[in-house]
């Protein structure tokens, strides 16, 4: 018989670098059970196979998890942690009847429970009221864990208080991206600045196009924009490009699998994440760990912790000119300064591990179920 699950997780989906983190807290001995809300996303094509998890999980519901029911997702958390009865519980975010649902049961059998908070202060405009429901969500919790800097200041600013939040950084791949022993020469000469994601609003492409098509001759000549990643915007993103004159320097490559995305990040000379709104900006992370400089709108969560001089370029994604100084420079750099700053960034990369995370996981947890004990 199985050993009775002391942890519970609630989660919105599988998604792959989770499901990273999950397999190591499973190999540090951690005795846990991860409740999904549901088996997918209208935003996310590929998910892991449960199947073959060395982990413990149950799924509320089988489809997108846009279309839940409320009252399912209230049903199916309770019922589960009825049935689990786990010494603590993992809440991941604030938004959604689950992770309220979660929160009143651990408050109604006095269990401790731990929120992993991904959110920032400048994702979106905040409303008075809204932010006086999530402080009133956020008391309580024994502990938060947050991807960096910016997540922890919001749950500051939100009243939490900061000797209980805990810095788990955003899980990356270590294994499966890592830079080329050796960078073959290439038939284009132009140095190619890659996108990889959603084609959507939020990423701030638009802007993008426009602002590369204000460069000087000599600049927009010396690069090529890829675009990986499908959307809704795709059509028009390939309009507005032609209408700016620039066939010729930006190529939408499509989407790509997981498992090709190292080839790539492999086959460009900087990474580009120029959002609006980012919780934290993921693909920042497997560009730098395959060796490649950034260039992060200060917008995305990952900014103040990944880029610095040494790794790469922030820029404000509203200020065109600020941007376009960005893209010149990159444009007259010789690649081998390029290449010695995606040196730089790989080590700073590879720390975002699933092993560095679910160290501080197991850490906090630690603490949190003892400080439990002593106080019932």
């Amino acid at each position: 018989m199985a050993r009775t699950p002391r942890v519970a997780i609630i989660h919105n989906i599988p998604i792959s670098y989770k499901h990273l983190l999950f397999s190591e807290l499973v190999r540090k001995g951690l005795d846990f059970e991860v409740l999904f809300l549901a088996s997918g996303s209208k935003d996310r094509i590929e998910a892991p196979d449960l199947r073959c998890a060395p982990y413990r999980s149950r799924i509320g519901f089988q489809g997108g998890y846009e279309a839940i029911p409320h009252w399912h997702t209230a049903s199916y958390v309770w019922r589960s942690l009825n049935e689990i009865q786990p010494s603590a519980v993992i809440i991941s975010g604030w938004a959604g009847v689950g992770a309220w649902t979660a929160r009143l049961w651990c408050m109604f059998h006095r269990r401790p429970s731990i929120l992993w908070a991904e959110s920032n202060q400048f994702d979106r405009p905040r409303v008075f009221w809204k932010e006086l429901v999530k402080a009133t969500f956020l008391r309580g919790f024994a502990a938060a864990q947050v991807y960096g800097t910016t997540n922890a200041e919001y749950l500051v600013e939100l009243g939490f208080d900061s000797r209980k939040i805990w810095s788990k950084r955003a899980v990356a791949d270590v294994k499966l991206f890592r830079p080329v022993e050796q960078v073959g020469p290439r038939d284009d000469s132009r140095k190619v600045i890659l996108f990889v994601g959603r084609l959507a609003p939020e990423k701030n492409l638009e802007f993008v196009l426009e602002a590369v098509q204000r460069l000087p001759f000599e600049a927009r000549h010396g690069l090529l924009l890829r675009f990986v990643g499908y959307g809704p915007l795709e059509v028009s993103l390939r309009l507005k490009a032609e209408s700016l004159g620039l066939n010729d320097m930006v190529e939408f490559a499509g989407s790509r699998k997981h498992s090709e995305l190292p080839e790539v990040y492999h086959s460009a000379d900087v990474l580009l994440l120029p959002s609006t709104s980012e919780p934290w900006g993921l693909t920042v992370n497997e560009g730098m760990l395959c060796g490649l400089p950034a260039i992060v709108s200060e917008c995305c969560g990952c900014a103040r912790d990944l880029v610095n001089s040494g790794t790469g370029w922030s820029f404000n994604p509203r200020d065109s000119a600020g941007f376009a100084r960005i893209l010149e420079k990159v444009a007259a750099m010789p690649l081998d300064d390029l290449r010695a700053m995606g040196k730089n960034v790989v080590a700073l990369a590879r720390s975002y591990s699933p092993e560095n995370c679910a160290r501080v996981v197991m850490e906090c947890l630690s603490v949190v179920v003892l400080s439990a004990g002593e106080t019932r």
